[in-house]
């Protein structure tokens, strides 16, 4: 008798809330490496460094951004239409 209660699962709210929190670190990484730019002589290895950083932050963005937008049934609860239906 001591089955144990769950509550129900929701795939829609499990992907909102994971790339929600995936673009919050994403965006948290982006504040801070922008903040160390000032840090280092202008056109230094550490100073491309942190432009490079930048730039695969903004691309990883990009790719979280364009997976939700090319998978919208993930995050709406909407089955995907195929063809003959």
């Amino acid at each position: 008798m001591s089955e144990e209660i769950r509550p129900p699962f929701d795939q829609p709210y499990v992907m909102k809330v994971t790339v929600n929190k995936m673009r919050k670190a994403i965006d948290t990484s982006f504040y801070k490496t922008s903040s160390r730019l000032e840090e280092f002589e202008e056109k230094s290895d550490k100073w491309v460094e942190v432009l490079n950083t930048l730039h695969a932050l903004h691309a990883v963005r990009k790719v979280i951004d364009d997976f939700e937008a090319n998978n919208g049934q993930l995050f709406s609860g909407d089955k995907p239409a195929t063809d003959g239906e």
